[in-house]
């Protein structure tokens, strides 16, 4: 009887201790579980801010100004975009143009200054003589082939409008009706020839550039003003207008 209260007893002993370890093993399992959850589920454990993500912000590109247009390098003939001149501009100016100036005078007054081939004229017409350059070497007239270069070398000393009122209205444009007076120079097949019997005269005036100072300007237009000499003596003062055109300035009036 005593054997089996003794086993009864341990009977008991063992499933109270079966139940009490069953309780410490489901709360390690459950810890295990959790500890796994927050090893997996790390991005859990970062700050998350609403609106953003874990990618870099592209920039926001800075406005930018549109680009300013090119300034033209040229001087523009508009009044108000002109360079006011001195008066040691304007003599530095007509150092330059006077001279030439004389030059286009110079092959409207006779064959002395032109170059030219007796052997070869126009076809029919004798009394023209075809153009090869310049004696007198300015560089103005050198290589001068056709009378478009002619008209060209010429407009580079004088303004278009002056060229044609004192240079082709009385020399180029003469009516070729066999008359006496015919025209100085003609072009024929994009040649330029002379008319051999021009005739001419001396040029007794000299310039004194020296004394030539500014007397008005108007934008791209200036007068000025200049003493001369005739036969070297002191002759009257000369008012030459000059004006500024493809950047370079031209004589826009006549110096006799």
């Amino acid at each position: 009887m005593k054997k089996i209260k003794l086993i009864l007893l341990v009977c008991i002993v063992l499933v109270s201790l079966t139940a009490c370890s069953k309780d410490n093993v489901l709360p390690q399992s459950s810890n295990n579980t959790q500890q796994q959850a927050l090893k997996t589920n790390t991005p859990a454990n970062e700050p998350v801010v609403v609106g953003t993500s874990n990618t870099s912000p592209t920039p926001t590109p800075t406005p930018t100004q549109a680009p300013k247009p090119a300034q033209d390098s040229k001087t523009n003939t508009k009044a108000n975009e002109s360079v006011n001149l001195t008066d040691n501009d304007v003599k530095v100016i007509l150092k330059e143009l006077i001279p030439k100036a004389r030059n286009v005078y110079g092959v409207f007054n006779g064959t002395e200054p032109i170059k030219f081939d007796e052997t070869k004229t126009i076809p029919g017409d004798k009394d023209y003589l075809l153009v090869t350059g310049e004696k007198i070497n300015m560089g103005l007239f050198n290589n001068v082939k056709s009378m478009t270069d002619f008209k060209n070398a010429i407009e580079g000393v004088f303004t278009k409008d002056i060229a044609q009122k004192i240079f082709y209205s009385r020399f180029l444009e003469i009516v070729d009706d066999g008359s006496k007076e015919r025209p100085y120079y003609k072009g024929y097949e994009g040649q330029l020839y002379i008319y051999k019997w021009m005739g001419g005269h001396g040029v007794a005036t000299d310039y004194l550039i020296d004394t030539a100072k500014l007397i008005k300007q108007n934008g791209n237009i200036a007068e000025v003003e200049l003493d001369t000499t005739l036969f070297g003596k002191q002759d009257k003062k000369l008012k030459l207008t000059i004006e500024y055109i493809n950047d370079k300035w031209l004589l826009a009036s006549s110096l006799v």
